[in-house]
């Protein structure tokens, strides 16, 4: 099968985008229950909070249409998902091999990246001021990052340490191990990030992957917004407008 002709997902990264301030849990699930699994109506229903119920529901709901607008011709609610041993989901699905994704929420946003390139991971923060951020960053990040961070005003530190974290996040969501990997066994260049770029210094496993990171900021407030794929080749970036949602 075939992509729709406007779109290359072999040498982009799409990043579709949704707001979910004033949607209706009630009116959204009554529209689109029929397209969803027993799992995900499971996941949907173990969450105590409405909101936390309103993003997942949105987050699986996105997947499934932009699968589907991707391919016309397959019905939302056809499509197969599992889990990967950490529990990353994957399309599963031989007529489409290599297709990922990846989801993220933080606030009222929902972010889901599609690529072909290789195995991507995003990560948003509406960020907000820390009162310990010293202290988050002296447990959990590496040596090289604690001495960077250490000459820095305050106000850097605080913008500088929700860019690492999103760079971070991203890196752990596309190599899909989770909370295996610990944030402090693998290093990102400071000077790399302070320039606007992404270089590691090493990875937790000593691999040595071919990656391509964008930095990104979302809306008005400027979120940092990372992305992280693993692949050799030089790709693109498209934002898309998830709006048919009609949220």
């Amino acid at each position: 099968m075939t992509y729709r002709n406007s779109v290359d997902l072999e040498t982009t990264v799409d990043v579709w985008h949704v707001n979910i301030n004033g949607c209706n849990f009630a009116d959204f699930f009554y529209r689109h229950e029929y397209m969803l699994s027993k799992d995900e109506l499971d996941k949907i229903g173990n969450f105590l909070l409405e909101k936390d119920r309103l993003v997942c529901l949105v987050s699986r709901v996105l997947v499934r249409l932009v699968l589907s607008w991707y391919f016309p011709r397959t019905c939302p609610s056809t499509w197969r998902f599992s889990k990967k041993k950490h529990g990353k989901p994957y399309l599963n699905c031989d007529q489409f091999p290599g297709l990922e994704f990846n989801l993220t929420h933080s606030g009222d946003i929902v972010l889901c990246a599609f690529t072909r390139s290789g195995a991507v991971g995003i990560d948003l923060e509406t960020a907000r001021l820390m009162k310990n951020v010293d202290d988050v960053v002296n447990r959990f990040f590496a040596a090289e990052e604690k001495v960077f961070f250490k000459t820095l005003e305050d106000l850097e530190k605080q913008a500088f340490f929700f860019r690492l974290w999103t760079i971070k996040e991203s890196y752990v969501k596309a190599i899909g191990d989770g909370m295996q990997i610990p944030f402090d066994g693998f290093s990102i260049q400071m000077d790399s990030v302070a320039k606007g770029s992404v270089a590691l210094c090493y990875e937790f496993d000593c691999v040595a992957r071919d990656w391509q990171f964008f930095l990104q900021t979302y809306g008005d407030n400027f979120y940092p917004v990372s992305i992280a794929v693993i692949t050799n080749r030089q790709l693109g970036l498209v934002w898309r407008d998830s709006s048919f949602l009609k949220l």
